[in-house]
This record gives C-alpha cells, sequence and structure tokens, in this order.
C-alpha cells in the first residue's frame, strides 16, 4: 500500500472516528478532513470540486425548494387536515392517519409532517381520552417507513443519490426504482403498526406541562422606590449579565415593557419578571433595591412583537452540549429561555446553567425573526405557540403543488433527467412568485449540502490514492467478499451507525466504505445503495436515530425501553424483507 493510501485511511478514519466521539457537527469534521486531503494533494484540485456539478446535490437543493414552497403556502397542512375527523379510538385514528402519512411522506419531507401533526394529535387525545403513546410512535413510524418508496422520500435517499451518480454516472437510478422495495416494506410496516401498536406500546398519559400558565417558570422582583436602583438603566443596576436568570420584561403600571434594553430605565415600583430558577432568588435579594414580590401580576403572554413558543432541541442543533448562558441564547436567537424540560420534567436549576441535549423542549419567549427562521428548519422543531406567524399564502398553493407534480411526473417518466425536472419545478415557484429567492436560499439545508460535497471528495481521494485497490485486494481475499454476505453487512453497518449517529452521516461513511468494494471486486452498487437507502431510513430502535423518532419521543413521553419493545421487530422485518428482495431485483455482480 502507498503512502498516500495509507494517509488518506488515515485522514478518513480519523474524520469517522470523529463523527462517533465528539460533538462537532458533522460538515465541521468532514471540512477539516476534505482541506487536510487537498492540501497533501493527495485529493487533485481538479477532481475535489466535481460535486458542485453533481446531480444528486444540484437536485437536491431544488427539492429544498419546492418543499419549502409547499410549507409556506400551507399545502402541507390541507394534506394533513382533517385526518382526525369523527374517529374516537387510537385504533380507528391509525387506521385513518398511517396510511395517508405514509403516502405523503414518499414526496414531502417527513419531519415537517410529524412536527404538524403532533400538537393537534396531543390534543385530540386529551378530548376522547386516548393515550397518545398508542399514536405518536406509530405516526413516526409511518412517516419513516413512506419515505423509503422514493428518491426524495428523505434527505438520505438523495444523499446517496448524488454519491452513486457522481460515482458511477453509467448507473442509471429511477425516480421510483426504490418503491421496489419501499412499498413492500411500508405494507408490512403499516400492517404491524396498525395490528401491534394498541397491544404493545403503553397506556400512558403524556405529562402536562402546563406551557399556558407560563407563571410556573417566573417570578417577580420589585425595584424598591426608596433604593439605589431607580433611575439607572438595566446595564448600570447589573441586571443584564445575572448569572443563571434572565430579564424578560418590565412592567409598569398597566404598560409591559417586552423588549427590554441595556438603556432602560428603572423606575420605582417597576416589576421585573424573570425566568429562572427559584434557587436564583437568594442571589437576587442580595441587590441592593430589589425587592421579591410575593404575587404575580404580570403574565407573559403573546404581544405583537414576541411569541411564547414551545420547540423541541433537534438532534442537529449546534447548541447541544453547550450550556445556555455560553451559547448567548438571547442576543444569538433572539429569544429568552423561561424554562427547559427533560424526560417530562422541568430541570430545576439555573438557566443559564443548563447544558442543552437534544430532545429537550424549551419554552421561550421568542421574537417573530426567531419564529420565521426557525419554523422549518432541523435544528429546532416548533410545537407550539407558532400560529400566525408568516400565514400561509394558500392562493400561490396551486403553483406549489404544480412544482411538486412536474418534478414527480417529468422524473418518473424520463421525460427529463432529475436534475432537469428539478429545476422546472423550481422555475415554477420562483416565476409563480410562490416564493421569493432570499425564501428559496433560505429553504436550502446547506449543511446536509456540504456533507455530501465533502464525502463526493472522500471518494475521490480514495480511488485517486490507490486505497480502492488496496481495500478491494484484501477483501477479494476473504469468504466476506461474497457478494450476499458482503449486502447483509452494508446493512447492517449501516443500520448499526444510524441508531448511533445521524442517519446522513452514516449512509455516507457506509457508502464510501462499499463503492471502493464495488468497484474493485466488480459488483453491482446499486443493490448495495439500495441497502444503505433502506438501513439508514429503517431507524426504530432509538429516539435518537432519526428526526421524528425524537419529536414523538419527547412529546409523547416516550422511555428508550418503549422504542426498543416496539421498534426492533419492526426493523428486524425491515431487514430480512430487505435482504430478501434486493437480490431478486437487482444482480450482485456485474
Amino acid at each position: 500500500m502507498t503512502f498516500a493510501a495509507i494517509f488518506t485511511a488515515l485522514v478518513i478514519v480519523i474524520a469517522f472516528t470523529a463523527v462517533f466521539i465528539t460533538k462537532l457537527a458533522v460538515e465541521k469534521i468532514f471540512a477539516l478532513a476534505f482541506v487536510t486531503l487537498l492540501l497533501s494533494k493527495v485529493l487533485p484540485s481538479d477532481k475535489a470540486f466535481l460535486a458542485l456539478a453533481n446531480p444528486g446535490v444540484i437536485s437536491l437543493a431544488c427539492l429544498y425548494i419546492i418543499v419549502g414552497s409547499l410549507q409556506k403556502t400551507g399545502a402541507l397542512q390541507s394534506l394533513i387536515h382533517g385526518m382526525l375527523a369523527k374517529t374516537n379510538a387510537s385504533n380507528a385514528v391509525n387506521f385513518r392517519l398511517l396510511p395517508p402519512v405514509a403516502f405523503a411522506s414518499a414526496f414531502f419531507n417527513n419531519t415537517p409532517i410529524v412536527a404538524a401533526l403532533t400538537p393537534g394529535l396531543i390534543d385530540w387525545c386529551k378530548r376522547v381520552k386516548v393515550s397518545p403513546t398508542k399514536i405518536l410512535m406509530p405516526l413516526s413510524y409511518a412517516a419513516i417507513l413512506g419515505g423509503t418508496c422514493t428518491i426524495i422520500g428523505t434527505s438520505t435517499n438523495l444523499v446517496i443519490y448524488g454519491l452513486l451518480t457522481s460515482h458511477f454516472p453509467d448507473k442509471s437510478f429511477g425516480f421510483f426504482e426504490l418503491a421496489k422495495i419501499g412499498i413492500p416494506i411500508s405494507i408490512l410496516g403499516l400492517l404491524y403498526l396498525l395490528i401491534f401498536s394498541k397491544r404493545m406500546l403503553p397506556n400512558r398519559e403524556v405529562v402536562d406541562k402546563d406551557f399556558q400558565d407560563v407563571r410556573k417558570y417566573t417570578f417577580e422582583m420589585l425595584i424598591d422606590p426608596k433604593g439605589p436602583l431607580v433611575g439607572q438603566t438595566v446595564e448600570e443596576a447589573g441586571l443584564r449579565g445575572l448569572e443563571g436568570v434572565y430579564l424578560i420584561c418590565v412592567g409598569r403600571g398597566c404598560d409591559k415593557i417586552g423588549n427590554v434594553s441595556s438603556e432602560t430605565i428603572l423606575q420605582a415600583n417597576d416589576r421585573l419578571i424573570f425566568s429562572g430558577s427559584i434557587a436564583t432568588l437568594s442571589d437576587m435579594l442580595s441587590i441592593a433595591g430589589l425587592l421579591h414580590s410575593d404575587d404575580q401580576v404580570y403574565k407573559l403572554e403573546d404581544t405583537d412583537d414576541t411569541k411564547i413558543v414551545e420547540v423541541i432541541v433537534g438532534i442537529k442543533n449546534d447548541l447541544i452540549g453547550k450550556s445556555i448562558r455560553s451559547a448567548n441564547f438571547r442576543k444569538n436567537y433572539l429569544a429568552v429561555v423561561i424554562a427547559v424540560i427533560r424526560n417530562g420534567e422541568r430541570i430545576d436549576k439555573k438557566n443559564g446553567d443548563i447544558v442543552i441535549n437534544a430532545g429537550d423542549v424549551l419554552l421561550l419567549q421568542a421574537t417573530k425573526g426567531f419564529i420565521k427562521t426557525y419554523r422549518h428548519t432541523n435544528e429546532f422543531l416548533l410545537l407550539q405557540g407558532a400560529k400566525n406567524i408568516a400565514n400561509p399564502r394558500k392562493e400561490k398553493m396551486f403553483f406549489a403543488v404544480l412544482a411538486l407534480f412536474l418534478f414527480v411526473l417529468l422524473s418518473a417518466l424520463n421525460v427529463f433527467n432529475i436534475v432537469t425536472s428539478a429545476c422546472i419545478g423550481v422555475a415554477v415557484v420562483l416565476l409563480s412568485k410562490t416564493i421569493s429567492i432570499e425564501q428559496a436560499l433560505k429553504s436550502i439545508d446547506l449543511k446536509i449540502l456540504a456533507v455530501i460535497f465533502f464525502a463526493i471528495g472522500f471518494g475521490e481521494a480514495v480511488q485517486s490514492s490507490g486505497l480502492a485497490y488496496a481495500i478491494g485486494i484484501f477483501f477479494s481475499q476473504l469468504d466476506f467478499a461474497n457478494p450476499l454476505g458482503l449486502l447483509i453487512a452494508t446493512y447492517l453497518l449501516t443500520f448499526i451507525l444510524t441508531e448511533f449517529i445521524t442517519n446522513n452521516a452514516a449512509a455516507i461513511i457506509a457508502f464510501s466504505v462499499i463503492s471502493s468494494l464495488a468497484i474493485e471486486l466488480q459488483l453491482n452498487i446499486i443493490p448495495f445503495a439500495v441497502a444503505i437507502m433502506i438501513a439508514a431510513s429503517a431507524s426504530f430502535i432509538t429516539p435518537f436515530g432519526y428526526q421524528t423518532n425524537l419529536i414523538v419521543y419527547t412529546a409523547g413521553n416516550y422511555s428508550y425501553k418503549d422504542f426498543i419493545k416496539f421498534g426492533l421487530p419492526l426493523s428486524l422485518m425491515t431487514m430480512f424483507l430487505s435482504i430478501s428482495l434486493i437480490p431478486l431485483f437487482w444482480s450482485l455482480s456485474v
């Protein structure tokens, strides 16, 4: 093995290991590895940037814009409206809900589908006295299953499609190619969900966080009319940088100052509303001129400028592993953390000291800017309080639906290739002014595109350095090189990785390994790519392997045991059916 091959293997192994053992974002780790390979000239500069013209990358960017227009116009909400009508039992609502959700997830991003349905489902469960735990997990699983039916069903499918078209340009992969496996496993999975959800899932009520009464999470302090703080600004009084508490607003007579700046001048008898643990009260009382209020006069509520919102911290959020104080939350996100809920319980400590975890529920007083920025991202999943912000443009819904229809139809019938079809869809929503250019750019998930770009660069380095040839020689001498055994190993590798890291990262790692072997062992890459797509999506046994699982895990007050008990049989059925069917549709050897 040459030095270039050894160096390439070392850099890539370190990068993939860092994804596991550090909390750094995948795109940052991959970027560092990419630059290292480029500067060392192991990755030729003329091949390093081929991903910019990759059909999968361009298609994914266009698809984000089309889906963004669908969300903006309310087409998604209209699609799911009325699913709960005239049902009064968990089995009835699952029969009515799960098949349409699976179908919609084949063409829509499944995360907003689950996020949009979850609050309404919880409210419905409270009204008809049905346990939400019987419904929310099947909802997530149905959305995941539906996403396995088309190449646009999940971002992971498009990630692999992009890598496939980059490394194997001679291999064609149709729009509904994945449906050969996706439809059978979706049918089997839906039958499992409909039959066993009532029997296997616990009859557990969701912990009522009662976020409507925000006063449970705040306390008021009074400005002593005879104290030294009268006439001082908030900054001069030392109330802006308090450790562990946040000054949310100031009550003054019949008025309430919501946007408190450092220059706000304090007056006698002002009521200062803070968020944070009551344990900080002793610290507050040590400030001369500040008195504790025995009652709370002002209630935090929605205003023209701010809203009380409930959000879930997504698994791709850069906040994970940071404290609220170190993240400078108020300045960077234009929102104040009122309370943090973890595993159904409020974390009773100073807010600033709380280290954010994936799946935490944050109660925020947020500006409209925060809601508009994050309501359709994977960083924060807005569950409550985002109503009437940027109302859907229903008059433009026709054009958003038309764009998706043309994209699917032209791609499926091979009238145009997927890139051209996607560009036509984008042209429809832009020319009709369904979505502005600025909004279109914001709807693109640049982090995922960056990961794909760097992963394609890794593949070029593996080929150019001779590492692919060395790997192929090594495995060709082992019985492990048996195509069926390699297919099973590929599925298991992807499946296991997905449960510990994000599904996109797991798919990229698995494809990086198998693509090199496929070239050297003269195997057909298509069945292995299909196995990776299915395995990376079929995340059913942990709440953190897939974004939709995280939503229902928090909202439904599930435990890890619930996911293992109900998700493991579904995972095994999906794996066995996929491994059995894939060789029937695609030859494993060239």
